[in-house]
């Protein structure tokens, strides 16, 4: 088993992606799950010394982008950084996890981690069935591109879909490129 460092936990900490690969050096870690707090850029010789660094010291490095749907508050900032990195953000939904996968690539991490909703999905009216099939749409696209890139693309539960509302997403993908990844906090 490796043990690593989630860089939420170090959203208030200032650090960037660079301080956050060499706490988790010092603490005698593995690696490091990147979600988008840390970041201030996309542009390729920023991502290149991410990656650089972390061969360096040898950690493992996995990414994650916030939400797959363009509304959703934690989607916002990945779609801010890759437009300042000059990709399209006029793109649908499927394209921007697309370019996350991208980025993920460009940074050496075999996955890309990614929600869907949050805890307050159901609370705040969504019809479940709408946002599943939403899910599955740009999903599917998204495992095809995964898949041409021999990555895959890890959903987390985040409490939005129950266990089996995950699973018939999953079946419906119908994906070897789709995973889970389980928040259980």
């Amino acid at each position: 088993m490796k043990l690593g460092l989630e860089s939420y936990s170090t959203r208030n900490s200032g650090l960037d992606p660079l301080g956050v690969l060499g706490l988790a050096a010092e603490l005698g870690l593995d690696g490091v799950l990147f979600e988008l707090s840390p970041f201030n850029s996309f542009r390729d010789d920023d991502l290149k010394k991410i990656r650089h660094t972390a061969e360096e010291k040898g950690l493992y490095l996995e990414f994650g982008m916030g939400s797959i749907l363009h509304e959703h508050p934690m989607a916002e900032k990945g779609r801010e950084l890759l437009a300042e990195a000059g990709y399209d953000t006029s793109v649908s939904e499927a394209q921007t996890v697309i370019d996350h996968l991208h980025i993920a690539q460009k940074l050496g991490s075999p996955i890309l981690r990614c929600v869907v909703g949050n805890f307050l999905t159901r609370d705040e009216g969504h019809d479940m069935t709408a946002f599943a099939d939403r899910a599955v749409a740009i999903l599917r696209e998204a495992c095809r591109a995964a898949e041409d890139l021999g990555m895959k693309i890890a959903v987390e539960n985040h409490a939005d879909f129950t266990v089996r509302e995950h699973a018939s997403i999953m079946a419906r993908v119908n994906s070897p490129a789709y995973g889970f990844t389980v928040d259980c906090a």
